[in-house]
């Protein structure tokens, strides 16, 4: 062990210090470490022992040491504890000791870290400012701001110590709404779901936004609301009443006790969706947010209708061809209602998956399988794989981060992007985008009727997505359990 001599306190010159007796093979000093260092200086004095030679040697600081070394410091604090002893004993000694300062240091939890961010910004400094002078991330920064805003975040972070700074954030978009708050620390604490169980929440409050506009204008017209009726309710659209010649019209059916309305989906193509966008306060309508690599997009429109059309004296043009005694009311009612949950549930999953994708082809070399993966789906050459190449790739170009989706005729221009990106990256890298180019492939042909219809190449896909650590939400797990025949490479581990 060292001698017991009074402990020196000195500024000495960083690289006169000797740093080759630790147990660290590889300092790690990253760019941050060695910013601070730079901005600071060394804030914790180098713990250091005398050689017999008259030297000094770092006993614990060899990070702070290199790093004071890298930022060009003219001088470090250091605290000169003993004469250094080269016995068994010694050895032994600061082995144990080099350990023990290493091991047991714990670094700020999301929660501190969310702290120090919030009291920054209590004195006046700025996300910038706050990044630039910690040096932590600029989306952390954010990210921490957003959760400081609300009381309710910031005590879910004090009390449940499993919710990241991101969930928190999750937490403190939906703060009005304590079914949502609660639904999502459940997923937290379960740890699996919250991304697909937060997307499913955003699109539900994307639809009310959405919808309440048309609802407000309905009901400021003394139109009564309903919701949309199941085909076995007596409530009729308008369209199907009248004669086939003439059929009954908003306007000369507004004075009947029985005049109704409710909110109904379409698609329609985006030069459409445009001209629904602008003229929406004319007819009622407005777009969903989702994006549809089909050209189409969801629009939600109001349809006007005759809440009982026999008691009303009306003659249904159109008569449904249904019989009613087939199924029961409670059945349509269960139908109609996993149609409806099926739908939001597959809009949602779709969202977090295509942004998982994203982050998933930002690698710089493939995952383990790849190449067996892509040799595989080559060879089976599934409609899947051909649509996509039809399309010029136009989603994978999307996922790589080059061009935007073009239109078919413009075929060189569309595919410039990803040759020049294909010609400058590694092998390692070329494999990833050759990757992308059949997963984004798959998932250009995934709709909302997706579901309904399982098939061997959606499974594969699905299957392995979730191998290389995609999180599979219920309604894409079934598109696995569902499918109608299991290939054989659905079934090999990979």
């Amino acid at each position: 062990m060292e001698t017991t001599t009074p402990i020196t306190r000195a500024d000495l010159d960083p690289r006169s210090l000797l740093v080759d007796v630790n147990i660290r093979s590889d300092a790690r000093l990253d760019k941050d470490f060695v910013a601070s260092i730079k901005d600071f200086g060394v804030l914790v004095p180098i713990t250091a022992v005398r050689t017999t030679a008259g030297d000094v040697r770092v006993r614990f600081g060899h990070r702070r040491t290199l790093a004071a070394i890298k930022a060009d410091l003219a001088t470090v604090p250091v605290e000169i504890v003993g004469d250094e002893a080269s016995d068994d004993a010694g050895q032994i000694e600061r082995i144990l000791t080099q350990h023990a300062e290493n091991s047991h240091r714990a670094a700020l939890t999301d929660c501190e870290q969310l702290g120090v961010v919030e009291q920054l910004s209590a004195f006046g400094m700025s996300a910038a400012q706050i990044t630039k002078r910690t040096k932590i991330k600029r989306d952390t920064v954010n990210t921490a701001l957003t959760v400081a805003k609300s009381d309710l975040a910031k005590a879910a972070s004090n009390r449940y110590n499993f919710l990241t700074l991101g969930q928190a954030a999750a937490v403190a978009e939906f703060d009005d709404d304590a079914n949502a708050v609660k639904e999502l620390i459940v997923k937290a604490q379960n740890g699996s779901g919250f991304d697909h169980c937060l997307q499913q929440l955003r699109h539900e409050r994307a639809y009310q936004r959405m919808t309440q506009p048309i609802i407000d204008e309905l009901a400021a017209a003394g139109v009564n609301v309903i919701e949309r009726p199941r085909w076995t309710d007596p409530a009729k659209p308008l369209e199907r009443l009248g004669t086939s010649d003439e059929p009954l019209t908003p306007e000369a059916h507004a004075t009947c006790p029985g005049h109704v309305a409710w909110i109904d989906e379409e698609w329609v193509q985006s030069d459409r969706a445009e001209a629904a966008d602008d003229d929406q306060n004319d007819d009622n309508s407005t777009a969903w947010v989702d994006d549809d690599y089909e050209d189409e997009t969801l629009t939600f429109i109001a349809v006007y209708g005759c809440a009982d059309p026999a008691a009303n004296g009306h003659i249904e043009a159109q008569p449904s061809r249904t019989n009613r005694n087939q199924i029961s009311d409670e059945e349509a009612k269960a139908e109609r209602r996993r149609v409806i949950d099926n739908n939001k549930a597959w809009r949602a999953a779709a969202t977090v998956r295509q942004e998982w994708l994203k982050n998933f082809v930002a690698r710089k070399s493939a995952p383990k399988g790849a190449l067996r993966y892509i040799l595989s789906e080559l060879a089976e050459g599934d409609w899947q794989l051909r649509d996509g190449m039809n399309k010029q790739h136009a989603f994978a170009r999307e996922v790589l981060g080059l061009e935007a989706p073009t239109p078919r005729w413009q075929r060189s221009t569309a595919t410039h992007a990803l040759n020049s990106a294909v010609k400058v990256a590694s092998d390692a890298r070329a494999q990833v985008i050759t990757l992308a180019l059949i997963l984004a492939a798959y998932e250009t042909t995934l709709s909302d009727h997706t579901w309904r219809s399982p098939n061997s190449g959606t499974a594969r896909y699905f299957k392995q997505i979730a191998a290389w650590g995609y999180e599979l939400s219920a309604i894409e797990q079934s598109m696995i359990d569902n499918v109608p025949h299991h290939d054989d490479d659905l079934d090999d581990d990979e």
